[in-house]
């Protein structure tokens, strides 16, 4: 019984998010019908693509005017893209039709192998982004049906394509379906890695750049939880895919294609940014060199249409497009500046510095030495010791060449913004492609079985890492009870806030002390973070004091004061004061919470404070 409960748990997501990415795919046709792809492979993963950041975008917008009215909008979405799934069902049985023995074996060896990295995104969410920022923002959004400033999570407005998904989960599923979600787009990016190598190098080279790609357990990590990573690598990839297609062919739609992938990669995150600047800058070289003046302006204007709406949303709720970066420029309109400051300094702390040394030690420090990186996984080590073969072909070929100058400047923009080693995904899908250039001996590395042989080689690392994930984390939650069984073991604060959702439902506000990872898990309104208007600065010295302790949570408008001890040494008060007016209402080991008495009391305004 209990087997045919995960049975129906784990298919009743992977529906979801199968019909999900259906409805991306006939979306991203309809707008692409006029280009003739290359191969399959290469409509598949460009046109579920383009559908699924249209979606989001369609989702934000609508979220701007408030009222989240999806389902309308899938269902228009759905009856305006109808006739591409008649036309999707005949390729798939058409290529169903034609396999042949080796290739069905091929798909089921590859599934077999799969089966690991499609169990990891089937656990609740606990990875620190996603429960701290990425899941609390888009729920906040569901359940207010609008895109709102959110002041007391870790960023009040941010560059969120992707939790626009995120919301569609929340409304039409669950927090699995979102993880979910993050897996389509890996597995997506990975056939357009292998269609792009496909289409420019071979077939073997096809298996190997999607091996190299599933060799990180970074990017593996990244496709199972539900932070943002991913979509930037989809987007970042997909636009320079598309860009290379437009510089051979100098098809207008495939520029045009190029600045909708640009446009999403810099809704989704500020390092998406790169994208559009960077391939400008190419048409800008292209315009001038062949007098064709409009090249720039059209990609330009297809990705100004789609990431300025974020842009402009970032300035009116913050005076600041880029919050909260700049603010020497846009000034510090929402946080203060010690906050600012506080901000940038712990992100610029981020690696190894900037200077000729830590250049010259980056490669070294890339494969053996991440922990500098704050990498919670690692990247593949494999890169390392290809570089020099690959310094050798990019002399021989024009096409690497111009690969090579891409991942470096990928490279040079990571390593002067935030050395942050899943901020590297972008530069391992150029990397990807690039080593699946470099040519072998065509007299065996071209029989399917010893190409098959290789690409498990090179993706045993990560399966490994799959594996060790799924052992870990046990047998999958599939119901309310192993959920919260789940979740108590893994975030120590969690039974306070079912607790607190048990009593209040959202109609509350909680405080919480060194616990900002848990905000997704509070149905009401999370404070309580390193920065910001509820920062914990204020508090923590407020301990000593039951009166002013009581004053400043009171001031933040707080019902309740959660304190967590893990890892931290936090004494509450034990004057009158504080027993009289903070009433334990839960406690266990390291967790205590308060509620706070709702009478409002007068200051202290005795002679010996009076003077």
């Amino acid at each position: 019984m209990s087997h045919l409960v995960v049975l129906k748990f784990v298919a009743a997501h992977y529906i979801f998010v199968g019909v999900l990415g259906l409805v991306s795919y006939a979306i991203g046709y309809r707008l692409t019908r006029r280009i003739s792809y290359d191969s399959f492979l290469e409509e598949v993963s460009m046109c579920t693509s383009l559908g699924l950041g249209t979606l989001a975008f369609l989702i934000f917008l609508i979220g701007l005017l408030g009222g989240l009215y999806i389902l309308l909008v899938i269902a228009a979405c759905v009856v305006a893209s109808y006739p591409a799934f008649p036309r999707l069902f005949k390729k798939v049985r058409s290529t169903l039709s034609t396999l042949r023995a080796r290739a069905i074996a091929l798909s089921g060896a590859v599934l077999l192998w799969s089966i690991p990295l499609m169990i990891m995104p089937l656990y609740p969410p606990t990875a620190f982004d996603s429960t701290m920022y990425f899941l609390a923002s888009a729920k906040i959004y569901a359940h207010n049906h609008q895109v709102v400033v959110t002041p007391f999570l870790r960023l009040p407005v941010l560059t969120q394509l992707n939790e626009m998904l995120f919301v569609l989960a929340f409304l039409f599923y669950d927090d699995i379906a979102a993880q979910l979600i993050q897996l389509l787009m890996l597995v997506v990016v990975v056939c357009a890695v292998a269609a792009f190598s496909q289409k420019y190098f071979s077939k073997e080279a096809s298996w190997w750049s999607a091996a190299l790609m599933l060799a990180n357990p970074m990017v593996l990590f990244a496709g199972a939880v539900a932070y943002v990573d991913v979509s930037l690598l989809l987007f970042g990839t997909l636009a320079a895919y598309s860009f290379w297609n437009w510089f051979y062919s100098r098809e207008r739609l495939w520029l045009l294609v190029s600045g909708a992938f640009c446009g999403f990669a810099a809704s989704t995150k500020y390092p998406g940014l790169f994208f559009p600047f960077v391939l400008g800058l190419i048409t800008v070289y292209i315009a001038i060199r062949e007098r064709k003046y409009s090249i720039p302006f059209q990609l330009a204007a297809v990705t100004t249409a789609i990431a300025a709406p974020w842009y402009v949303h970032n300035y009116y709720g913050t005076g600041n497009p880029v919050f909260p970066f700049f603010p020497q420029l846009f000034g510090y309109s929402w946080w203060s500046p010690e906050d600012v400051q506080h901000f940038l300094s712990v992100m610029k702390g981020i690696g190894f510095g900037h200077g000729l040394r830590a250049w010259v030690l980056l490669p070294w420090h890339l494969a053996f030495r991440q922990d500098v990186f704050f990498g919670a996984m690692p990247v593949s080590t494999l890169y390392f010791f290809a570089l020099p073969v690959l310094a050798v072909f990019a002399v021989k070929d024009a096409k690497v060449r111009k690969l090579v100058g891409f991942a470096a400047a990928l490279t040079v923009f990571w390593f002067y913004s935030q050395q942050e080693l899943r901020y590297l995904l972008a530069t391992a899908a150029s990397l990807d492609k690039l080593l699946s250039a470099i040519p072998f001996s065509r007299k065996w590395s071209h029989h399917w079985i010893v190409a098959a042989l290789i690409g498990a080689a090179l993706t045993y690392g990560g399966w490994q890492f799959a594996r060790g994930m799924v052992r870990w984390s046990g047998p999958i939650p599939a119901t309310p009870q192993q959920r919260e069984d789940y979740l108590t073991q893994r975030l120590p604060t969690y039974p306070a806030y079912k607790l607190l959702n048990a009593l209040k439902g959202d109609n509350y506000r909680v405080y919480a002390l060194y616990d900002v990872n848990v905000a997704y898990y509070a149905d009401g309104t999370f404070m309580g973070d390193i920065f910001g208007p509820a920062r914990y600065a204020p508090i923590a010295q407020s301990l000593t004091d039951g009166r002013a302790l009581y004053s400043g949570l009171k001031r933040l408008g707080t019902d309740f004061f959660l304190v967590n001890s893990t890892g931290w040494a936090v004494k509450v008060p034990e004057d009158a004061f504080f027993q009289q007016h903070f009433k334990l209402i839960y406690s266990r080991t390291s967790v205590r919470l308060f509620q706070l008495s709702e009478e409002e009391i007068a200051p202290d305004v005795s002679p010996s404070k009076g003077r």
